[in-house]
């Protein structure tokens, strides 16, 4: 299997990856065969399951994996068993498994043996059963990690689709950094303390310029340390944006690691990574952490070109107040194989050089060239509530093959039970499964047949077929690495985020209809981020100096850009001096809380600019936004012009519901996003400037800064 043009390719042509979540170790030997048929026979092409370390290794050095000690211990009879059924297997080795099982799959003798490898956390997350988590790069389990690859990878080399067997891919560890976000343990050991010291020197180069920007006094460079446990000061906001990128090199350094091992063992199908995205609510899952989590990836393709992304989407019920997730979490997924990697990473040993690799040189890119998949797509569910009914399972899969994926994992296909002292919660894991755990076919196994049935004829087509947008989201990391972070401010941030931009703007967005993808606007140069014809920011009262003057030139360029919330005010917490009014040539203010305004209109090359109409945002009013347009309707912002344009057809309700501590209005949006209806947001001989004052949809953070 070939990675092509944003596609999987096999043999040549183009290849939609539909497999199905399969735990051998789970079900009895004897059962394995009939669970493999029904695979087959609901038309899936592939079969994907875990290789737990701790179930293939429970005593240090003694490793089963012929089914000596345990038939269920046989996997390379699984493995080959699958090809003699005519499916594909993707393979998921470890280290760490999570798949609900105790340690995430980790061996006793680890934990036991080698107490100093793991990192302890901040937060207690509840009923969830994530509670190991390693230092990454610690030496000693560094060097356990390649034993466990050194036994068990050869035997997957060489059932690899490269020499004449079915493995076409596979995935190294599960959901890195996961446990540690739930826990908030960031690893504090000392050999991580040194690496974080060598970035920030790295970065920085002299102690003058780190102390301007940390607003610090440090002497030298062996003073810095990590800001463990420390709330968030914004007018020191760049400790904490250093923190956050140092962790998304460290995270990349370890996955680096594990596909050099993987490689060096004969390894060469694609390799996969699985991130964590939904987090459970009551009878919905959501993904509105997954910008954050997902954005701890974010250096993995830089260091490890060519890596498969997989999101898992367990969305629970799919419906009216989720349904965006599925689009907003794909687009932030896709966004990370956005880059051509130019240079090559050096090998080394970050624990014992006491730094992380640098970055080799790369240039983002408009859009990736590498396939996209859901590795869990959610067709069980863990415990037995909410039920899971086939009219949803229908829903899960179009909605996530809509978005443009390459390929889908249906997770769970089957059910089973846990070999004694291996599951988190106890014996069973029947996952409302398609297929119970005694092998009985539930009615949502129904909709994964028919949809196998549509792959049959559809397959290529869909695999090759890429998906259509109308517009593009900027994306800004700053604004999301806050796995660590702590404090008030944060807590604000945060449910801000969540609030005004995933279930606000974007959310708005896709509910009128359009289709959006995703722009890292921090990395992106500006002919890059042209490429894309219209751009909504969120933002906030902060950004550096770099991004906002490439968004100036992104619209002295001809992009039309939507900016939503506030204009920043901070560069990172280190300056108070706002840099947009300068660089973009836009008035100075951006009017009283609640204004819409419209500042310019070029047209047929020239530029002119409008009068004004602005009024002040009272309780109970509403205003219909028609910038150009001549109107009866009392309008906010409208332009007086000779010219008889109308830019946005389709309108948006501001009402002002209330004031905040007798300042700032609250604002909520009632209706549509305000949208160009014909130009369908494209750039073409006409670009219009509309900003809308969102810093009032609630009370601002940082508020008086």
């Amino acid at each position: 299997m070939e990675l092509k043009n944003g596609y999987f390719s096999m043999n040549g042509k183009p290849f939609f990856l539909y497999s199905g979540e399969i735990h051998y170790f789970r079900i009895p030997k004897s059962a394995w065969a009939a669970r493999l048929r029904a695979l087959k026979g609901a038309g899936f092409n592939t079969v994907s399951t875990y290789i737990p370390w701790n179930w293939h290794e429970p005593e240090e050095g003694r490793l089963d994996f012929s089914g000596r000690t345990a038939p269920e211990r046989d996997v390379l009879g699984f493995l080959d068993l699958a090809k003699k059924l005519g499916l594909f297997v993707s393979a998921r080795v470890g280290p760490i498994s999570n798949a609900e099982l105790v340690n995430e799959g980790l061996p006793a003798w680890l934990l036991q043996n080698h107490p100093e490898v793991f990192v302890t956390g901040r937060r207690n997350v509840g009923n969830l059963p994530h509670v190991t988590m390693v230092s990454y790069l610690h030496p000693v389990f560094r060097e356990k990690v390649a034993a466990w690859y050194g036994a068990l990878l050869p035997e997957i080399a060489s059932r690899q689709v490269t020499r004449g067997g079915n493995v076409i891919s596979v995935q190294l560890c599960n959901e890195v950094g996961m446990v540690h976000w739930l826990q908030k343990g960031a690893d504090d050991k000392d050999h991580v303390n040194a690496m974080f010291r060598a970035f920030i020197q790295e970065k920085y180069g002299t102690l003058p310029a780190l102390n301007a920007a940390h607003r610090a006094a440090y002497k030298t460079f062996s003073d810095i340390e990590q800001p463990l446990g420390e709330g968030v000061d914004p007018t020191r906001l760049a400790v904490h944006v250093d923190w956050s990128l140092f962790y998304r090199r460290y995270y990349a350094a370890y996955f680096h690691g594990l596909a050099r091992h993987a490689q060096e063992q004969g390894i060469d199908v694609p390799l996969f990574c699985n991130i964590p995205q939904f987090y459970d609510y009551d009878i919905r899952g959501r993904g509105n952490w997954a910008p954050m989590t997902t954005s701890m990836f974010r250096d993995f393709p830089i260091l490890t070109p060519e890596i498969v992304f997989g999101g898992a989407y367990q969305m629970r019920h799919l419906d009216f107040e989720n349904f965006h997730d599925v689009a907003l979490t794909t687009e932030v997924t896709r966004l990370l194989g956005a880059v051509e990697v130019k240079g090559k990473t050096a090998d080394g040993n970050p624990a014992l050089e006491g730094r992380l690799p640098s970055l080799p040189e790369f240039e983002p890119l408009s859009e990736s060239p590498v396939p996209l998949v859901c590795a869990e797509l959610q067709t069980g569910i863990m415990r037995d509530r909410p039920r899971l009914y086939p009219t949803q399972v229908a829903l899960n899969v179009k909605t996530s093959v809509g978005q443009g994926l390459s390929g889908v994992n249906a997770y769970m296909f089957a059910g089973g039970e846990n070999p004694t002292g291996l599951g988190a919660f106890g014996a069973s894991h029947d996952w409302q499964a398609p297929i119970g755990a005694d092998g009985e076919e539930r009615a949502h196994l129904a909709p994964l047949k028919e949809f196998g049935r549509f792959l049959k004829w559809a397959g290529p087509s869909l695999a090759a077929t890429k998906k259509a947008t109308d517009t593009t989201l900027g994306f800004y990391l700053p604004y999301y690495g806050t796995e660590y972070w702590s404090g008030p401010w944060v807590d604000a941030l945060e449910s801000h985020r969540t609030n005004v931009w995933y279930d606000g703007m974007a959310r708005l967005i896709h509910l009128a209809g359009y289709s959006a993808n995703m722009a890292d606007i921090e990395r992106s140069p500006v002919d890059v981020l042209l490429s894309h014809p219209s751009l909504w920011v969120y933002s906030l009262s902060f950004m550096d100096h770099e991004t906002q003057a490439k968004l100036a030139g992104y619209v002295k360029n001809g992009g039309s850009f939507f900016w939503g919330r506030a204009f920043p005010r901070w560069i990172c917490g280190a300056s108070r001096t706002r840099l947009w009014p300068t660089n973009w040539g836009f008035p100075s203010r951006a009017g009283p809380p609640g204004t819409c305004f419209m500042a310019k209109e070029k047209i047929g090359g020239s530029t002119a600019p409008f009068k004004l109409s602005r009024r002040q945002a009272k309780p109970g009013a509403g205003w219909n936004f028609l910038p150009a347009r001549r109107s009866s309707r009392r309008t906010l912002g409208t332009a007086r012009s000779s010219w008889p344009v109308s830019v946005c057809p389709t309108f948006s309700t501001i009402s002002v519901i209330g004031f905040a501590n007798g300042a700032s209005p609250w604002v909520w949006s009632q209706g549509w996003i305000a949208l160009p209806g014909t130009s369908r947001l494209r750039s073409g001989s006409r670009t219009t400037w509309v900003f809308f004052s969102f810093s009032t949809i609630i009370s601002p953070i940082g508020k008086g800064r």
